[in-house]
């Protein structure tokens, strides 16, 4: 993506060349080198696992490891200078990455139940390596409207499990697929043939309804 009078951006929904696969915040640098080193722009906008980063990753080519990997707010800030100027005389090749994800507006999952999203600001490269400089946001919203929306669009129903889970979702900003998924493969049932009674022993075994329900503003609602 190149906007006039700026620096170019990458933008992939998840991993370049692999759309199911995402970032996360506590990925070794190291990992995400290897999937990135081939992006010429300095500055990737990501997706895919609904939770917000920033994060810089530097990497010096003609030493083949991470120099340094600095999450958002933690450690000091990231400096452009120090980064273009370090052993430029010894001829040390080194690489920058500017690894953002907004989040989620409509259904993140780092467990807050906010609207969630970024901001970037075209900045001097002195300020912010890579050109952009981003602001992670969120904000409240009222949880009932859209889960109310679940029930009175008949989606709820007619979606079956995944639509549950989806609901679920939305109640806990967790990843609940992803947990329903993971217990059924290591539990020896088979989803893709038997989702409902996959779910039922899901639920019998990990009680996890009743952690959604505790934590669903409609059922508190109906609440004595």
């Amino acid at each position: 993506l190149y906007i006039p009078g700026t620096q170019p951006l990458r933008v992939t929904h998840g991993v370049p060349g692999r759309n199911r696969v995402g970032f996360y915040n506590g990925q070794a640098a190291e990992e995400i080198v290897k999937e990135i080193q081939m992006v010429p722009e300095a500055t990737l906008i990501s997706a895919h696992t609904h939770v917000q980063i920033d994060r810089h990753i530097r990497w010096d080519v003609s030493r083949q490891q991470v120099l340094q990997s600095d999450p958002h707010g933690s450690g000091s800030p990231y400096s452009a200078s120090d980064y273009y100027g370090s052993s430029a005389a010894h001829g040390e090749i080194h690489r920058h990455w500017h690894l953002i994800n907004p989040g989620s507006v409509g259904l993140p999952l780092n467990g807050r139940t906010t609207a969630q999203f970024a901001l970037l600001e075209n900045v001097a490269e002195s300020q912010s390596a890579g050109g952009w400089q981003v602001r992670l946001c969120e904000t409240p919203y009222d949880q009932r409207l859209a889960l109310q929306a679940f029930h009175d669009s008949g989606m709820l129903t007619a979606g079956g499990v995944i639509s549950e889970l989806f609901y679920w979702e939305v109640v806990t900003a967790e990843a609940e697929i992803v947990y329903f998924y993971r217990w059924a493969w290591e539990s020896g049932e088979d989803p893709d043939h038997a989702i409902r009674d996959a779910f039922q022993a899901y639920i019998a075994a990990t009680g996890r309804d009743q952690y959604v329900r505790q934590r669903d503003p409609l059922h508190q609602r109906r609440q004595p």
